[in-house]
């Protein structure tokens, strides 16, 4: 069984996990990809519970995201797990910079036998151009529930290294 998640080491609903993945990101590249994120959520998500209604300017959202310490908090639990050996860490630069090594990798990991084209497959569905056409499928909460970004707005640049510009 597998589930995705933001979830910090001590929130995983079963700790004794067999095996896990962890993807990190660098925080200056996490921080852009937060102001966006909030940039593109529709109104009736800006008015969930724990918004405010209002989208927030650059500032706003890097003070937002600092104070928060999510990303600190959240790698800061994994790092200490880094030694596990159910535990893989692999960064979001290493996925793009060698897509096909870190695929294999994780199936390594995860000790699953796969075949060349089931590889060919993940990749294929891991590209920023596949999941760009088929972002519908990950803007939901839930099957049922209403999308809560723009239509083209939850995926929107998949590089690497945006953060150094700011």
């Amino acid at each position: 069984r597998l589930f995705k998640s933001h979830c910090h080491w001590e929130e995983v609903p079963r700790a004794d996990v067999p095996r896990v993945v962890a993807v990190f990101r660098d925080p200056r590249d996490c921080v852009v990809s937060y102001y966006h994120h909030l940039q593109d959520l529709i109104p009736v998500a800006l008015r969930r519970p724990g918004g405010d209604g209002h989208t927030v300017t650059w500032s706003e959202a890097f003070e937002r995201w600092l104070s928060s310490r999510q990303w600190y908090d959240h790698v800061n639990s994994w790092w200490k797990r880094r030694h596990d050996p159910n535990v893989l860490i692999i960064r979001y630069e290493d996925l793009k910079t060698d897509l096909p090594s870190a695929v294999r990798r994780i199936a390594a990991h995860l000790a699953w036998a796969v075949s060349d084209s089931t590889v060919e497959r993940a990749i294929e569905h891991s590209s920023f151009e596949w999941m760009s056409a088929h972002q519908d499928k990950s803007q939901r909460p839930s099957a049922n529930a209403p999308p809560l970004f723009r239509p083209g707005g939850l995926i929107r640049k998949g590089t690497v290294g945006e953060g150094r510009s700011r």
